[in-house]
């Protein structure tokens, strides 16, 4: 064991300390810490370590009250980081010889990132990497009365989905497993690129750039999914159009892998979203599913609200956001099937709840608009999953008037109230009254059964 050595000596040996017993940072360093010179003063203040610092001009020594390691070893340890921001950790006492500067952050920081004590000074040395930006200005907060804010003169920009989406808003797509969220998300992005009206029934007034990321769905599933897009629209004469608009859809690859997933919270991969979005002018983004950017409980409302938050400031007031997350278990009615913590759909100004809708021979897709925000809440309407793609389809297919007359046969071919056939219906097609109501109207309209009105009560007759 040495004897405790007088600090000074440090100082006088920066060589021998820094390139010879003290292990030094090569390399790159972890991979979620952003570039730039660690401000170690900081990054031991906030881990609440004593410490004293001195220079030579080689290097600057940050003296610990004790070792790291060994709290019986007194002001013989030091942090040491050299002109370039290399970084080492040295002790006098030779029990500690093997400890470099990987061993010093994990006994300081465990795996947590360094991001936030980053000041933007040289980076690694060959790592080729640029210097870390300066941290953002703090915005201006300015106080307004409710009375001034009804007098401020605003013009504001067409939603960018007129009745579902508004510039820089949120919109939340919901819907169980397998259901068909994915294909939904891809037609909107292409109706929004396209500028086209979206399901037949929400305006989109001009083209816009969109970028998506998604974790689920392969180079495979993804070529074929949009071959067979791009090939439903090969009728229409309009058809060019989808094609020029697929140049304005970007999505992330990882070498040849379009699943892209990340952390709204890691810095690193929020960067990565700004980035992206910046890089492509997207005016909307797309993430599918919810769950894979980020790495809180889902149930936990702070958790979630702050990914939330973090979210919309990475967007900004410009770029509108669409996600898709999953129902939960359980019986719940509307958005409420969405799981999870309740700040989810609070901050979602719209929601999209999918539901599947049953049918003898199709698979149907029901869409309530169950949160309007700023718009009225649109009736609900069907989609059709034809393979890889959704397309929207009349109500009638869920009673078309041979179903109806079927039904007015099996029980008996006549019915002396409408109710009775009403209900058949909507027990044999699990639709609603409205819906039943409305295909019996359908029905007799095209002569298929007979209605006979009796006061205000009608008979149905099969024909």
């Amino acid at each position: 064991m040495q004897a405790q050595a007088n600090w000074e000596s440090i100082l006088q040996k920066t060589e021998q300390a820094f390139c010879g017993q003290a292990k030094e940072t090569t390399g790159p360093p972890p991979p979620n810490d952003h570039q730039g010179r660690l401000d170690v003063s900081a990054y031991l203040s906030h881990y609440g370590i004593s410490h004293k610092v001195k220079e030579n001009g080689a290097a600057a020594y940050y003296q610990l009250d004790h070792c790291l390691f060994d709290p019986a070893h007194v002001q013989d340890a030091a942090i040491i980081q050299d002109t370039s921001g290399k970084l080492g950790y040295h002790c006098f006492h030779d029990s500690c010889k093997d400890k470099g500067w990987k061993e010093a952050r994990e006994a300081i920081s465990g795996t947590e990132s360094l991001g936030q004590f980053m000041n933007g000074g040289k980076a690694y040395a060959g790592t080729g990497q640029k210097k870390a930006d300066p941290p953002p200005e703090r915005p201006v907060i300015e106080l307004v009365t409710y009375g001034e804010l009804h007098k401020k003169e605003v013009v504001f920009p067409d939603p960018l989905i007129d009745g579902l989406l508004d510039v820089g808003d949120s919109c939340l797509v919901t819907g169980s497993t397998g259901l068909g969220k994915s294909l939904t998300i891809d037609a909107m992005a292409l109706a929004v690129a396209a500028g086209k009206k979206l399901f037949d029934r929400f305006p989109i007034s001009e083209k816009h750039n969109v970028l998506l990321f998604q974790s689920e769905n392969s180079m495979r599933a993804k070529k074929t999914r949009l071959s067979a897009m791009v090939d439903s629209f090969k009728n229409r004469a309009d058809h060019q159009d989808y094609i020029k608009a697929l140049d304005r859809i970007f999505t992330g690859m990882i070498g040849q892998d379009p699943r892209v997933a990340g952390d709204i919270l890691d810095p690193a991969f929020a960067q990565d979203l700004t980035d992206a979005i910046q890089a492509t002018g997207a005016d909307l983004l797309i993430l599918d599913p919810l769950i894979s950017y980020h790495a809180q409980d889902e149930n936990d409302n702070g958790g979630m609200r702050k990914v939330l938050d973090r979210l919309t400031q990475i967007t900004g007031e410009k770029t509108a956001v669409i996600l898709t997350h999953h129902h939960g278990k359980g019986t719940h009615e509307g958005q409420n099937q969405a799981r999870g913590a309740s700040a989810i759909l609070d901050w979602a100004r719209g929601i999209l709840t999918l539901t599947r809708q049953k049918h003898e021979t199709k698979k149907l897709i029901r869409v309530d608009h169950t949160k309007a925000g700023n718009f009225q809440n649109a009736p609900s309407f069907l989609l059709e999953v034809d393979g890889p793609c959704v397309f929207p389809v009349e109500a009638d297919v869920l009673v078309p008037p041979s179903r109806a007359v079927e039904i007015l046969q099996s029980i008996g071919g006549r019915t002396d109230t409408k109710n009775a056939f009403v209900e058949a219906i909507t027990s044999q097609c699990d639709v609603s009254r409205r819906t039943a109501q409305e295909g019996i109207d359908r029905a007799a309209d095209m002569g298929l059964i007979r209605a006979i009105k009796n006061g205000r009560v009608y008979t149905y007759e099969a024909i």
